[in-house]
């Protein structure tokens, strides 16, 4: 499993995370990603094979619905009601590690909206 974290979510998420050896990026790291419209940021990582984790459900439950009216595939989308700030990136470190212990590694989000 690949994940990505939407751009407003704090990039020392996913580096505390690859220290645990986990596969996360952050939208924030990489300058070609931010300020994509939701649908072509799934395009866009449709094709790399990164699920994103976002707390924006109001936003991408509706679009995650509409991909597969639309037979149009993602990647994954993980969403996460933690509040953002600094005092929680350990929150979203431990339940972003939870997911990978939960789901598996190896495993799959293709087409999959889930929370954590």
């Amino acid at each position: 499993m690949r994940l990505i974290l939407d751009e407003m979510l704090a990039g020392t998420i996913a580096e505390q995370l690859r220290t645990h050896g986990r596969d996360v990026e952050a939208v924030a790291h990489h300058a070609h990603l931010r300020n994509l419209d939701d649908a072509e940021l799934l395009d866009v990582l449709q094709s790399t094979a990164q699920a994103l984790v976002t707390d924006n459900a109001a936003d991408f439950v509706p679009l995650h619905a509409d991909f597969l009216a639309r037979e149009r595939h993602h990647a994954g989308i993980v969403l996460c009601k933690l509040p953002r700030s600094k005092a929680t990136i350990g929150l979203w470190v431990a339940a972003l590690d939870d997911l990978f212990e939960t789901i598996g590694a190896q495993a799959s989000l293709e087409d999959r909206c889930v929370w954590i």
